[in-house]
């Protein structure tokens, strides 16, 4: 009884359980976007399942990140939309894989793929997610570039390649930029 305080404030650092993820989006949305988040319609699905190990204060800084570049990139009513949703399934292997899905609506990027592998690494809020990131989960964006549909390892295993083109019939192509967090245990 007399950790019982200590215990809870280390959890609360480590792990993310349900109504808790749902509380970290809405305080990096509302730090990411300001005052300009009335002009957004955002779909939260399934949050309340979240039930994961990561760093807390990391994850929250990258999330604010996140919702920065979309709020740099939501010029348009369009582009106005976020969809955010969290899924659970296992993987072959027999890990548990908890991802966190965050689409931002008919936003695309622009540049060349080669152009946008090197400035992601290091620059600008991609850099900083990247850095919060490391180590804690694996971070893939899907898109559409060069009119084809991709997929970008950021965070990966070493064998894992830099980007792949999708397959996809044209009712499953991705819906704008999509940012996938992955964690993994057993």
């Amino acid at each position: 009884e007399e950790y019982e305080k200590i215990i809870n404030d280390f959890k609360r650092i480590t792990r993310i359980e349900s109504s808790n993820l749902n509380k970290l989006i809405d305080a990096s949305i509302e730090s990411g976007f300001d005052n300009e988040l009335k002009y957004f319609k955002i779909e939260k699905i399934d949050l309340s399942k979240a039930d994961f190990y990561s760093h807390v204060g990391y994850l929250k800084i990258a999330l604010k990140a996140i919702f920065e570049e979309v709020k740099k990139r939501s010029s348009s009513p369009e582009k106005k939309k976020i969809t955010i949703k969290y899924e659970r399934s296992i993987s072959e292997d027999g890990y548990y894989l908890r991802e966190i899905l965050i689409t931002h609506h008919n936003s695309f990027p622009i540049k060349e793929l080669g152009v946008l592998l090197g400035e992601w690494q290091q620059k600008g809020n991609m850099g900083k997610i990247k850095a919060k990131l490391r180590g804690y989960c694996h971070w893939t964006v899907e898109t559409i570039i060069d009119d084809a549909p991709t997929k970008i390892h950021i965070l990966k295993e070493k064998q894992t390649p830099d980007y792949e083109i999708l397959e996809c019939k044209p009712e499953e192509l991705p819906k704008g930029f999509t940012h996938i967090l992955t964690f993994y245990y057993k």
